[in-house]
């Protein structure tokens, strides 16, 4: 610049959903840590989520978010220590008619947020599971957001 100049900052306040509690889980061996999912932000703690898919057997857990929600669905996470995996996502207004949203691949051991697509339709839950059927997962969720579209 070379002269003097007027600059006005215009700031746009973004809206975020949180899974504020959890609702259900599968309360077996199959989820660890379940109180780890709840958060705004990534703050180390995390829930295990495993899946063996040759076995048939899937841990799940159900969060329940801070409000209604609409948009892009993102979850904070990576592989566990033995792998990665596909997690599988499913929203809810009601926590018992569920909708699929997405399954998406987590690398393993790179803590990253991961797109899991938008929903457009209102919802008040999501349903994360490994429910793979021919793989072994093991997936850490730190926390999941909802982006407004």
């Amino acid at each position: 610049m070379v002269a003097n100049c007027a600059l006005q900052a215009s700031f746009v306040l973004e809206e975020y959903h949180w899974v504020s509690s959890i609702v259900d889980d599968s309360s077996d061996w199959l989820v660890c840590d379940v109180g780890g999912l709840v958060g705004c932000e990534p703050d180390g703690l995390f829930a295990s989520i495993l899946g063996y898919g040759p076995y048939f057997e899937y841990g799940w857990i159900v969060g329940a978010m801070d409000s209604q929600a609409t948009g892009r669905i993102y979850l904070y996470g990576s592989g566990g220590d033995y792998s990665g995996g596909c997690v599988f996502v499913y929203v809810s207004s009601d926590g018992y008619n569920w909708v699929f949203v997405s399954d998406t691949y987590v690398v393993q051991g790179v803590h990253c947020w991961v797109d899991c697509g938008v929903s457009v339709g209102s919802f008040n839950y999501v349903l994360l599971t490994a429910e793979h059927p021919y793989c072994i997962s093991c997936l850490e969720v730190d926390c999941v957001r909802v982006e407004p579209l």
